[in-house]
């Protein structure tokens, strides 16, 4: 659970978030790169701050000094894993890390989380350079002799080899290690050591790579200092960092120096080194919940337990008046796994006042508790208070009371629970003998579920009032969780599968699907029941980008934020080619003439041209053409022409044999 808390700590605060597309702090000046890069010996390794497009790679071209183009350094393109089984197989060793960082329960979601989220993907292939080539964003030029500077081309290609977008960087041939850490200051706590640094903020070079942290101990009985190896560090885009080491020895003298690491884990010079040496002055919180109980003979006095580690027991005072100095009682010390006392030696009918401290393994002591009262000679518990009324909403409890009759009471407790015999307090320290209302926030209430609330009356003897439970409906104002893992999937233009996995809460009724056009509003499809995990769309436009919703509803009509997810409604099936296809030399050029395309989805005609009926033919038209005619100006007798249909889903027909102008 450390790693997930880190996780979902960097994605949210990192500094790096820089790399990968962000503007944050005195660095959102600084120009963005498309790549990063380190060089090492001879080789230059890179890392792409964005993940190219699903089924897309890139080949990598470099330029030497005196050299006049740039030369192709790889024979296949880099593309990222295709599936679940390469993914692993990639990961290898550091799958499982992966996994577990990401919270993904299979192969599947580590795919689709790495892909789904470019910022941790980012992060994460800085971590580990298998992450890296899994996501195919990684590219190592081994062979990068000599003294550059060298010149680098990136051009992004998909599995068919059509080229997309490229870009250009220039890599000095100079190794760069991290800066070390700077000003590092030791802070001793109570078996703690509390570190802070400096480091300078990234100003935008993609060069500069220290991307995590090692702290460095070295302790009482060490020989030489040891790296902390159970915690990650990353590097925020602040100037001071801080990290605070726990469950030392106190008394013991520790030191400690810091290091900067990149992603191919060079280290940089270490900080200065501190040396601390933990101790405890801190003295521990009082007790609460402290409780006096008297019959006609004893008080006996309990209280809650302390939460705090190192409380080795307990000290009980008593004074005749709140205004007295108390006189400890207790002649031993109270082990911290009993926290009761018995005063026998009280004096009756008197109203006495009883205070308890904690006292910790290092003999610090607490200040002292609440006073509380006791008289033994009162045994009577007093009325309780009548014409309880309780009220519910979002907001939370809110209890009204009138005051107990009886004249000695001091104060009163608020009971609340799901059932009249399973009631805890919800006051832990007591309401004056003047309050008649009680406010607490929903958090202890459970939307839909009814709660019993009592208020009882306490006296100077702190004898309680019978408890008398009062029930109150709890509205369902929560909306449930929404439909997790949706997936949207074309089915060769004729349908839209959705799937999607239940939602988390337990009173899901019904799940809802919208669709809508992109700027459009939604439009309900179906409302099925709680079991339903799939819903398939007939009535799509082949060409359009729809945008599909599903939410939860509950059994109180509330109904969850959407799971959302886009799809452009394609087919894989080409329509016919056309027929009749003329081709006539005019004063204007060379003018060609087809027949007619019988295809639902037809969205125009491409024309192609070529010196040879077999050789390789080239588009003449930018866009599809709605006319079955069209005019080459440029066109001569010696030209031979094709026309090929195509669909709003962008297939192309089969063409019908070459023809050249008559």
């Amino acid at each position: 659970m450390g790693r997930r808390r880190w996780l979902l700590r960097f994605c949210g605060t990192l500094g790096l978030l820089l790399l990968f597309g962000g503007t944050t702090g005195s660095a959102a000046a600084a120009p963005k790169s498309r790549a990063l890069w380190l060089v090492k010996g001879d080789s230059v390794f890179f890392w792409l701050t964005q993940s190219p497009r699903r089924n897309w790679g890139f080949h990598v071209w470099r330029q030497a000094p005196g050299e006049s183009s740039f030369r192709q350094l790889t024979e296949k393109p880099v593309f990222g894993v295709r599936g679940p089984a390469e993914l692993q197989s990639t990961l290898g060793g550091v799958y499982g890390w992966v996994a577990d960082l990401l919270e993904a329960d299979d192969a599947t979601q580590v795919l689709r989380r790495l892909r789904g989220d470019a910022f941790r993907g980012g992060v994460l292939s800085l971590l580990d350079t298998r992450v890296a080539r899994a996501l195919g964003r990684f590219f190592v030029d081994g062979r990068a002799t000599g003294p550059g500077p060298f010149r680098y081309r990136f051009v992004f290609v998909d599995r068919r080899g059509r080229e997309g977008e490229r870009f250009e960087v220039t890599v000095n041939k100079q190794e760069r290690l991290p800066v070390a850490p700077r000003n590092l200051q030791a802070r001793a706590g109570d078996a703690r050591v509390t570190l802070t640094w400096e480091y300078p903020e990234w100003a935008g070079d993609p060069t500069d790579l220290a991307i995590q942290f090692r702290i460095l101990r070295k302790g009482p009985r060490d020989q030489r200092f040891v790296p902390l190896q159970h915690k990650i560090l990353l590097r925020e885009q602040n100037k001071t960092f801080s990290y605070t080491d726990m469950w030392l020895k106190n008394g013991a003298a520790y030191q400690y120096a810091v290091v900067a690491l990149d992603p191919l884990g060079r280290q940089s010079p270490r900080s200065n080194t501190v040396r601390v040496v933990p101790e405890d002055k801190q003295p521990p919180d009082p007790p609460k919940g402290l409780v006096a109980l008297a019959d006609t003979a004893v008080v006996r006095l309990t209280w809650a337990l302390s939460p705090e580690l190192d409380v080795a027991g307990y000290r009980v005072y008593r004074s005749v008046s709140p205004r007295d100095r108390p006189k400890r009682i207790s002649a031993d010390l109270i082990p911290a796994d009993e926290p009761f006392y018995v005063d026998s030696e009280v004096e009756k009918a008197k109203v006495v006042f009883y205070r308890v401290s904690a006292v910790d393994s290092s003999g610090n002591e607490s200040e002292l508790s609440n006073a509380v009262s006791a008289r033994v000679s009162d045994a009577d518990p007093p009325a309780p208070p009548t014409e309880v009324q309780v009220h519910v909403s979002s907001s939370g409890l809110d209890v009204r009371w009138q005051a107990s009759p009886s004249r000695d009471v001091v104060g009163y407790h608020v009971l609340r629970g799901p059932a009249p015999d399973r009631l805890g307090r919800a006051t832990y320290e007591l309401l004056p003998a003047s309050a008649t209302e009680f406010h607490e926030g929903p958090e202890y209430l459970t939307p839909g579920r009814p709660i019993w609330v009592a208020v009882v009356a306490v006296d100077k003897a702190s004898n309680k009032s019978v408890t008398r439970p009062v029930k109150a409906e709890v509205p369902d104002w929560k909306a449930p969780g929404a439909p997790v893992t949706l997936s949207v999937r074309n089915e060769n233009g004729t349908r839209v599968l959705l799937t999607w996995g239940a939602s988390p809460s337990l009173d899901v009724r019904a799940y809802r699907i919208y669709r809508l056009s992109p700027g459009g509003e939604p439009k309900m499809l179906a409302e099925l029941g709680p079991s339903a995990r799939e819903y398939a769309d007939g009535d799509v436009v082949k060409g359009q980008e729809v945008i599909y919703r599903v939410t939860a509803v509950d059994r109180s009509g509330n109904e969850s934020q959407p799971a959302e997810r886009r799809v452009v409604v394609h087919d894989t099936v080409p329509p016919p080619a056309p027929r009749d296809v003329v081709a006539r030399k005019t004063t204007s050029g060379v003018e060609l003439t087809w027949g007619r395309v019988i295809a639902s989805d037809l969205l125009g005609f491409n024309v192609y041209r070529s010196d040879l009926p077999t050789g390789v033919f080239e588009k003449l038209n930018q866009k599809p053409l709605t006319e079955r005619r069209y005019v080459d100006s440029s066109g001569t007798a010696r030209h031979w022409y094709r026309v090929r249909a195509v669909d709003t889903s962008g297939n192309e027909s089969s063409w019908k044999k070459a023809v050249r102008p008559q």
